[in-house]
């Protein structure tokens, strides 16, 4: 049988458990009572975010460093521009072949030979020319053949076609003419099988034009 202390402690342990139970209504009520405004859903600012009209979203990936929402860019690949060179007109060097060698040596046998003035035999003074071997001789002829002499030995470098060559005297071969002439280079022009070069006598100049003679 339970003693009278035991009985007490039991007795007041019921006591104090219906005394809770009659007021956790009014504690459960008060503690209800909850501040609406820490749970209202804050609205989005009003301001946009710098890059986007609408959000932030960029404005954050651009600002964080997770790869997962800011991968690292992947540069476009540079296409090089095409090579329109082939498309181009050929320069003018280009489209000019160079003669060869086989077609200088042709035309050079085409040149040689004797060259006489146009309408030589109405002249009483006249000249002609001598090409052989890669060197040119004019000879002055003076009163109808009486007397002839050398007017010029130089270079001559025959070309296909017209063309013109600067001729470099030799000096050595017209120490002794007396109607030699005193310049160091001379220019020759074929021109449609016409071989022209300048004269200067007594300060005037004329073109004298010689035709090739065909044996």
């Amino acid at each position: 049988m339970a003693s009278k202390s035991t009985l007490s402690a039991l007795a007041l342990l019921s006591a104090l458990t219906l005394s809770a139970c009659a007021s956790a209504p009014n504690n459960a009520s008060a503690s209800a009572v909850v501040d609406q405004a820490a749970f209202a859903t804050a609205e989005p600012s009003a301001v946009p975010a710098p890059g986007d009209d609408s959000t932030g979203i960029k404005a954050a990936a651009g600002a964080s460093q997770d790869p997962s929402i800011h991968p690292t860019a992947t540069q476009p690949t540079e296409t090089p521009a095409p090579d329109n060179t082939s498309g181009q007109e050929p320069a003018a060097a280009a489209m000019t072949a160079a003669p060869s060698s086989a077609a200088i040596a042709r035309s050079q046998k085409i040149m040689d030979g004797t060259w006489v003035q146009q309408d030589a035999a109405g002249l009483e003074n006249y000249m002609d020319a001598v090409i052989h071997d890669g060197v040119i001789e004019v000879t002055y002829h003076l009163n109808h053949e009486e007397l002839a002499t050398p007017f010029w030995v130089g270079t001559f470098e025959a070309k296909p076609g017209n063309f013109t060559h600067v001729s470099r005297v030799d000096r050595a071969k017209l120490a002794r003419a007396p109607y030699a002439s005193d310049k160091e280079t001379k220019e020759f022009t074929v021109q449609d099988g016409v071989l022209s070069f300048p004269m200067t006598y007594e300060g005037a100049t004329r073109i004298i034009h010689l035709e090739k003679q065909h044996s």
